[in-house]
């Protein structure tokens, strides 16, 4: 049987969470998957991550979804949330809302949505993509709660995507078990491996990418420019913010500052860099690992994934992980010249990887 067989040529809707980069950065691959497999997409977003699918696929429609606006002002992730949570909640309903209308619109046979809770429908298969299958929630009866909440609305969809291995010592650690969930799939690593240059010189000491909500990501900005001058290494710092730099941040001395760059062009940075700083979040650990790169670690204060994960690869010996408020460049950049050299070039098995996307992208259109 053909894999368009039941819908030649289906139109797919591809909604992700606009949470820094990452989750548009990450399906970047899933996207090209299904384009190479002859099917119309329609890309929803808002935000920067609304910008990376403008950027990488001006051939396809970019909708504006209901924004979040997610910020962390907090140190506890609980305050964070309970905050939030009623406009949260009811950015799920309106993002839900917002889809019924967009599938009648453009004739939507099939929905992926990468963390987008709203992003589905009875009618029609979906998919639903996410690493953190279970929640890194320190308490155990609100972890019992979050994780029983969550995997009940995992059971909208007709799958859930893991994007990791299998193994016990997958990249995201225990986030990514999937005990009692029938219906999950993992579908390897997602780095976009093709247009990685290489016989780059490396004549950047440190890349600092940021990303992530406000107003972390400027607070860890300013931390940065104040150490730089005073420290004997060079670094470029890549803000990921689109549009003009404020005019109270400038490069100087050892110091080159850049608004925002485009994917392909980010990766040409990335591989003259010695040492990448940046937050932990699970798609940058997708690029190390497929690189090979060394790293610094930053997680967002608040986020407990992003601290279990920085924790984990420095308890394996990868990278060099630190609290954002006891972040000192110098001591960072020590550390990992010192002990820390990454994760192993290709230890992730790319071609394991995209052989397991290829066989969930089959299964999904022979569901259409």
């Amino acid at each position: 049987m053909s894999v368009l067989s039941v819908t030649k040529n289906p139109t797919i809707l591809v909604a992700v969470l606009n949470w820094g980069l990452g989750h548009a950065i990450r399906c970047i691959p899933i996207i090209r998957s299904l384009s190479a497999h002859g099917c119309n997409i329609v890309l929803a977003s808002d935000g920067v991550a609304l910008s990376v699918f403008r950027q990488n696929f001006p051939e396809f429609p970019a909708l504006e979804l209901p924004s979040y606006n997610i910020r962390y002002p907090f140190a506890s992730m609980y305050f964070n949330m309970a905050v939030q949570g009623p406009k949260i909640g009811k950015t799920i309903c309106a993002e839900y809302q917002w889809v019924q209308k967009t599938i009648s619109a453009y004739g939507i046979n099939g929905i992926l949505s990468d963390a987008r809770f709203g992003c589905f429908s009875p009618h029609i298969p979906g998919i639903f993509i996410t690493h953190q299958v279970q929640l890194p929630i320190p308490d155990p009866f609100f972890r019992y709660m979050g994780n029983a909440a969550q995997k009940k609305l995992f059971r909208q969809y007709s799958e859930l995507w893991i994007p990791d291995f299998p193994d016990p010592g997958g990249l995201a650690g225990k986030l990514s078990e999937a005990k009692g969930i029938p219906n999950a799939r993992y579908i390897g690593i997602l780095s976009d491996q093709k247009i990685i240059p290489v016989g780059k010189k490396t004549d950047i000491d440190v890349l600092a990418v940021l990303s992530g909500p406000e107003p972390q990501r400027s607070r860890f900005e300013q931390r940065i420019i104040q150490q730089v001058s005073s420290a004997d290494v060079s670094v470029t710092l890549v803000r990921g913010v689109p549009g003009a730099i404020p005019s109270g941040i400038a490069s100087s001395g050892n110091l080159e500052v850049l608004p925002f760059l485009e994917r392909a062009e980010l990766y040409q940075y990335m591989s003259r860099s010695n040492i990448l700083l940046s937050r932990s979040g699970y798609t940058t650990l997708m690029d190390l690992a497929s690189w090979g790169k060394r790293a610094i670690l930053v997680p967002t204060p608040g986020q407990t994934e992003q601290t279990y994960l920085a924790q984990l690869h420095h308890d394996r010996g990868h990278f060099f992980a630190t609290a954002q408020k006891q972040f000192q460049i110098s001591e960072a950049v020590r550390q990992v010249q010192q002990s820390f050299a990454g994760i192993p070039a290709h230890s992730y098995k790319p071609e394991y990887s995209e052989l397991l996307l290829e066989q969930a992208v089959q299964a999904f259109l022979n569901r259409l």
